[in-house]
């Protein structure tokens, strides 16, 4: 089985329940490829997190959109 790519867009309070619901919960059917903010404090957090989770998360800030898309081509993007 393929797992979907996601990526996520906007690190705010919810964020977290999604990031932790795809790299912990879902791990096997899930993959969370990058995370995307204005606030680059937040997106260090979010990858420090994926990383001490066993995940190769990508980190972009949210003026690099989309690049992030053409980089990690996600198959969906649950919180945009």
């Amino acid at each position: 089985m393929t797992r979907k790519r996601y990526v996520q867009v906007g690190l705010g309070g919810r964020s977290r329940m999604y990031l932790h619901g795809i790299l912990q919960m879902y791990a096997d059917t899930s993959e969370m490829a990058a995370v995307c903010d204005i606030n680059e404090g937040r997106v260090a957090l979010a990858v420090e997190e994926a990383h001490e989770a066993g995940a190769a998360v990508k980190g972009y800030p949210a003026h690099q959109f989309d690049r992030m898309i053409a980089e990690t081509k996600p198959d969906r993007s649950p919180t945009r």
